[in-house]
């Protein structure tokens, strides 16, 4: 009797351990996708769309994407014609990190060119989605203003309160040595807080840094934060991610990579950049600027 009510107690207990798994995972399901329109700290962020790599399984949002629409600079060099996605440079002619165009259609208007037969134009592209062997085929082209450059978001974190008449200047807030080496990141929000994000318990940063300031624990160590930086850093590498920029820490010290287009095949690209891929955040944008 004693030996079945101990296997009854076990067999209880991994239920128990089940139901609270599964649980888990539907609390998990839940936050796929964040709503802008539902505000929020994370949901500022969102331009478009705003989700966290972890959740590529069963997110229906992230799909390959059969064609890509954005404004950006398209150049035709004699020796090839290439979509820009990243890095802009000015001179006669321009450059830029980008993808190589197959095709063009017939009747592009340039807006200008150079001596040595390169033509350029600010255009709104659509194009095959994704890049095959690095190129896609420019399927319909309009003419565009070349965009204003657009802001990084850094939105304030929930627990934050928001700036008042109290708040710091424009300098950015100051610790001791043996304070700052446990100092992960330190950014101003849009809403114009300081928020320090630390490696531990903040009360120590909290007690020694200017009024109005938002001391928070970091979900990453420093160690852990420049090696998410650094493999999100590596996907520039790859123009056919279209990856516009990788940025951090905000909110609990996560990392920010900002992309033409945030479907599958970008996820899994990034979740496989590193170990820790719920650190990394995807913000889809309409222009690479």
């Amino acid at each position: 009797m004693a030996r079945l009510l101990a296997l009854g107690a076990v067999f209880l207990g991994l239920v128990i351990a089940g139901v609270l798994v599964l649980m888990a995972a539907r609390a998990g399901d839940s936050e796929h996708v964040v709503d802008p329109a539902q505000g929020g700290a994370d949901s500022v962020l969102a331009d478009g769309s705003f989700i966290p790599v972890a959740d590529v399984e069963g997110n229906e949002r992230l799909t390959v994407a059969e064609e890509l629409r954005f404004d950006t600079l398209v150049i035709a060099a004699p020796s090839e014609t290439k979509v820009c996605v990243r890095s802009f440079i000015d001179p006669v002619p321009p450059g830029c990190d980008g993808i190589v165009a197959r095709s063009l259609p017939d009747g592009v208007t340039w807006d200008d060119s150079s001596p040595d037969g390169t033509s350029w134009a600010w255009l709104e592209v659509l194009v095959s989605w994704p890049p095959v062997d690095g190129s896609v085929d420019v399927l319909a082209v309009e003419p565009a203003a070349r965009p204003e450059p657009e802001r990084r978001p850094h939105p304030t974190p929930e627990g934050c309160a928001t700036a008042s008449d109290d708040a710091p200047s424009a300098r950015a807030p100051q610790f001791p040595d043996e304070l700052a080496a446990g100092v992960v990141g330190t950014y101003r929000s849009d809403e114009g807080v300081w928020v320090v994000l630390v490696d531990g318990d903040p009360a120590a940063h909290q007690q020694a840094s200017d009024v109005g300031v938002c001391v928070l624990e970091s979900a990453l160590s420093p160690s852990e934060f420049r090696g998410v930086m650094s493999s999100m850093l590596q996907l520039y590498t790859d123009p056919t991610l279209a990856v516009v920029q990788a940025y951090g820490p905000v909110l609990d010290g996560r990392v920010v990579v900002v992309t033409l287009v945030a479907d599958q095949r970008v996820a899994e690209a990034v979740a496989a950049a590193t170990e820790l891929p719920d650190a990394v955040l995807l913000l889809e944008r309409s222009s690479p600027l």
